[in-house]
């Protein structure tokens, strides 16, 4: 008991060192999901006058996020396997197949990844968990047998029985606030420990105390409440988010605070004060089961920067811009009043309205304060302020799909935005080289570590038309064999260069369609599919009318040996072949 309490006071020790390190980033990361959110502090709306916020960041995220995506996920299988020795090629390309299907039963990676962008971008840095899960529940299914007493018919019989719902590896992004690094690592490799923190309900922990995987004592199982937290609430949480844009209380009712303490070899879950489990790492990978993803990478740094950070001031400029804007139209449209004291005026009379007077007994009584019209000063303002974005984050109205303020030349506009998605291609490239290589290896281990028996994989064949691989699939079935060796995952979705310059190879495709495109060298339907795909054109086999197979010609001087009735060179039975003068003078 005296070791496990040093245990736990170690363990809490290393979360308090890496909170206070922590601390001053989660706090920027509320003010970046607030910007995000569009959302401002009741304490920093002006009380005089308006408060607009315009999504600018909204729109750099979201227009960054699709390209990322559909630059890496374009094509299926989402990613290829690459041996690390000749004899495992086959091999690598049964672990293609394997984890193709598992994406598309059980990951759904572009709506994942497209998450865990989202939030690199936000605030510069995603943590993801790798994980294998195994579920399965109780169903109830109709069962038919004949019926005793009228034998022609068959009656209904319910029965109950369990099915396997989810078998396969499982990811999982962790929020910021709940992942604890050691303050003197740099990336997750050189820490000494991480801490990931997780709520459980107490009832599936004395559940799993029961079945035997919480190795801790059902008396002190039965101290724990959802009491049991070591929360600070300067740090920005999830569950709260931001006050009045998700709502919600800090703490999860009813859930017991759970610390996953990963060292370099151990894996140690704390609750409260009592260690539901103590064991070595888990996966035979023998790596933390975390990857990091980056947006702009710093040197000696863990945490990453995002596109908010670098416009968070601009965007509170822009922001107060188009609040001053408005202001100034307002007060030019109902203008304040100079109104000689003792003139017996009537406040109410000097409302705009409709038709209005304004009694006075002398007419300098009245006179109008003049407020000079500044919005032109301010759409100018405006739009210097939005350029420093564009230039800053790399998105421009051509990226957006907008039309621009200024009309430039095609090639002009070409230079122009493949200047900007030089940045989109690095991003691309240091996600496929460094966070999506990383995921791959964890994911091919837990395959080879967790399948122990044949398994059933449906096959995705990109050469047919896309209702055809779920109408008439192919299967195969795959040993713990097949998928052995050591092999690199490598994204597979088509190169970056198109990708992230769509417009410039719409353009480069049809120019070459209008030089060459009706050369008798051509494979004319072949070239039409790839014009139509370049501009996202689906089920191209649908639109494209494929030409009449070439009838077959009988060979020179064997027109009057085809047995009567046979047309064409079609082959002449066995029988035919046996009995003809022919053949058996041959022989």
């Amino acid at each position: 008991e005296k070791e496990d309490k040093e245990i736990v006071e170690l363990i809490y020790d290393c979360l308090d060192k890496a909170e206070k390190n922590q601390r001053p980033y989660l706090e920027r990361f509320k003010r970046y999901y607030e910007l995000y959110r569009n959302y401002i502090a009741e304490e920093n709306k002006r009380q005089h006058g308006s408060n607009l916020f315009i999504p600018y960041t909204f729109e750099a995220v979201e227009t960054i996020a699709p390209r990322l995506v559909t630059a890496i996920f374009n094509n299926r299988p989402y990613m290829t396997a690459v041996p690390l020795s000749n004899t495992a090629y086959e091999n690598a390309r049964n672990m293609e197949m394997l984890l193709d299907y598992q994406a598309e039963k059980y990951l759904d990676p572009v709506l994942f990844f497209t998450m865990v962008f989202k939030n690199t971008l936000k605030y510069g840095t995603s943590i993801v968990k790798t994980t294998w899960k195994f579920t399965e529940k109780t169903i109830r299914v109709n069962k038919y047998e004949k019926n005793p007493k009228l034998s022609a018919l068959m009656q209904r019989k319910v029965e109950t029985e369990k099915v396997v719902t989810y078998n396969a590896p499982y990811m999982e992004i962790v929020p910021l606030e709940d992942f604890f690094f050691d303050p003197s690592a740099s990336d997750l490799e050189s820490a000494r420990f991480v801490i990931h923190r997780y709520y459980e309900d107490i009832d599936i922990i004395k559940e799993k105390v029961e079945d035997g995987i919480y190795k801790a004592k059902k008396e002190d199982i039965e101290k724990l409440s959802d009491e049991s937290f070591h929360y600070s609430e300067n740090t920005f949480s999830s569950a709260q988010r931001v006050d009045g844009v998700t709502g919600g209380d800090s703490k999860p009712e009813g859930m017991v605070e759970i610390l996953e303490f990963w060292g370099d070899d151990c894996v140690i879950k704390v609750a409260g004060d009592v260690i539901l489990d103590i064991d070595y790492n888990p996966f035979f990978h023998g790596e933390r089961p975390f990857v990091r993803f980056l947006d702009y990478p710093v040197a000696n740094e863990f945490y990453g920067i995002g596109e908010v950070e670098v416009i968070e001031s601009l965007q509170e400029e822009l922001n107060t811009t188009r609040s001053q804007r408005l202001d100034n139209v307002t007060m030019v449209i109902n203008n304040m009043w100079k109104v000689v004291r003792n003139s017996n005026i009537d406040p109410n009379q000097l409302i705009s309205r409709p038709n209005g007077i304004v009694e006075v007994e002398d007419p300098n009584d009245l006179t109008p304060l003049t407020v000079p019209d500044v919005t032109e000063a301010g759409y100018k303002e405006e739009q210097i302020i939005k350029d420093d974005i564009d230039r800053t984050t790399g998105v421009n109205d051509y990226t957006r799909g907008g039309n621009p303020a200024r009309r430039e030349t095609a090639t002009t506009a070409s230079l122009l935005s493949e200047s900007a998605n030089e940045r989109f291609k690095l991003k691309i490239r240091l996600l496929e080289k460094t966070s999506f290589k990383q995921v791959g290896y964890q994911l091919v281990a837990l395959n080879q570590q967790f399948i122990t028996e044949d398994v059933e994989v449906r096959l995705f064949d990109k050469t047919k038309p896309m209702e055809q691989n779920y109408t008439n699939p192919e299967t195969v079935k795959l040993s713990p064999q097949d998928i052995a060796g050591q092999f690199d995952l490598i994204p597979c979705g088509s190169t970056t260069e198109p990708l992230a310059n769509k417009e410039l190879r719409q353009t480069q495709i049809t120019q070459l369609y209008n030089t060459m495109g009706q050369s008798e060298y051509i494979n004319q339907p072949e070239f039409l599919t790839a014009i139509l795909e370049a501009f996202d054109f689906k089920n191209v086999d649908k639109l494209i009318l494929q030409p009449p197979p070439m009838p077959e010609q009988p060979m020179a001087g064997m027109e009057g040996m085809m047995p009567e009735g046979v047309e064409g060179s079609v082959p002449l039975p066995e029988e035919a072949v046996a009995q003809d003068p022919y053949f058996q003078n041959m022989q």
